[in-house]
């Protein structure tokens, strides 16, 4: 094809990573963010709200496009550039009307992730071919690939809008044939404990402040439904973009998503302009009575973050290269075990599978010593 001279360059940031530093630790990380690829929602672009990120003194950033993971090879290019983590996840939103937002925690949730995603996008539930934009995922669906996916459940502002799930909370004695033709329609509230039940992974109720008069009494409504069902709240923003002067551009497009007008769009829009990225100091001031929702966004981000960093320490190491071609049988893999269990002690723990470089880590340790005990137990084994 020939090229497009009219074509409008790619927005990057124009930054040698080596000219600056790691931000430090910040207490929160926000996971309830969509960029410009969640289709006439999000209002922000990977450079935006990277940039914003880091000048808020974020030091990770999650990213949760809906029903897409479009956006995630542009959020950690850029994040890349300015030293941030990504969290690479996506917002899943079902056929029953339920929003989750969903963070693998290793390569195989991932995998399952984009398969359910692409089911959703190539049929619908009826087994017909889908139509272009749409996507069909059921919460059966998403049962069935959510191993190892960390869910967060994003209720809805009207906590008594009535939804209608699989009855995964059934009593004891009923058939299981029967239990996957039942279904029950209730509020939310009364919901939960069938979602907790048919969802292993779920663990957390997304907590939001809306500013409507009574976010105080809803985050505590939720806090209690969380913990009546092991659950806990999770603090986000629900960013939709990355300073409040974007929100007229997101009101145009969510009147172009309904086909109407901005000004007669009326309720279909935000009610102010707080789906902003917020610092995290603002985040933590807004949730101080419930510490914990900020601890467990803290949380689901840190197996992400851990097995990141891990895998670029080891890539710096030329003996972990040598080592993809070197170790192959049973053996050796376990002699390598031995070794780096041997040195490292408590530090960290470490496994790696047939030779292909897939290295997990527990129980944070710094990454220099990490490099250093990796090359010299490589070593070790190899020599």
């Amino acid at each position: 094809m020939p090229e497009n001279d009219q074509q409008i360059p790619k927005r990057t940031i124009d930054l040698d990573p080596d000219e600056i530093d790691a931000p430090a630790r910040a207490p929160f990380v926000e996971l309830g963010l969509v960029s410009c690829f969640s289709f006439l929602r999000g209002a922000s672009d990977a450079v935006d709200l990277v940039m914003e990120a880091r000048r808020l003194g974020y030091d990770a950033i999650g990213i949760a496009d809906a029903n897409s993971m479009a956006g995630v090879v542009r959020v950690r290019t850029e994040a890349k550039t300015l030293k941030l983590k990504p969290c690479i996840g996506c917002r899943i939103e079902t056929v029953e009307g339920l929003a989750f937002l969903a963070y693998p925690k290793n390569r195989e949730a991932y995998g399952r992730l984009c398969r359910l995603i692409s089911a959703g996008r190539m049929r619908t539930l009826d087994n017909e071919w889908q139509e272009k934009g749409v996507c069909d995922i059921s919460l059966a669906m998403l049962a069935g690939h959510s191993k190892d996916v960390q869910l967060i459940l994003i209720p809805p502002p009207d906590l008594a809008c009535e939804f209608t799930v699989p009855a995964w909370a059934t009593p004891d004695g009923t058939a299981e044939s029967e239990q996957r033709e039942m279904a029950v329609t209730a509020p939310f509230v009364e919901i939960v404990p069938h979602l907790a039940a048919g969802l292993p992974a779920l663990h957390h109720i997304a907590a939001t402040f809306f500013y409507a008069g009574n976010d105080l009494a809803r985050i505590a409504r939720l806090d209690a439904l969380a913990k009546d069902h092991d659950l806990s709240i999770l603090a986000t923003n629900d960013v939709q973009y990355h300073a409040p002067e974007r929100r007229p551009l997101q009101d145009v497009m969510t009147a172009i998503r309904h086909k109407t007008t901005v000004a007669r769009a009326g309720y279909l829009l935000q009610s102010n302009a707080e789906r902003y990225l917020k610092p995290p100091e603002t985040m933590c001031h807004l949730f101080e009575p419930w510490p914990h929702a900020i601890e467990a966004a803290r949380a689901v981000a840190g197996p992400m973050l851990l097995k990141a960093k891990t895998y670029e320490a080891c890539r710096t190491c030329e003996a972990f290269h040598n080592a993809r071609t070197e170790l192959r049988g049973e053996g050796e893999v376990q002699e390598f075990k031995a070794v780096v269990l041997g040195e490292a002690g408590d530090r960290y723990v470490m496994d790696i599978g047939d030779g292909q470089g897939e290295v997990w880590h527990a129980v944070d340790c710094t990454w220099d010593q990490l490099a250093a005990d990796m090359k010299k137990s490589l070593d070790d084994v190899l020599k």
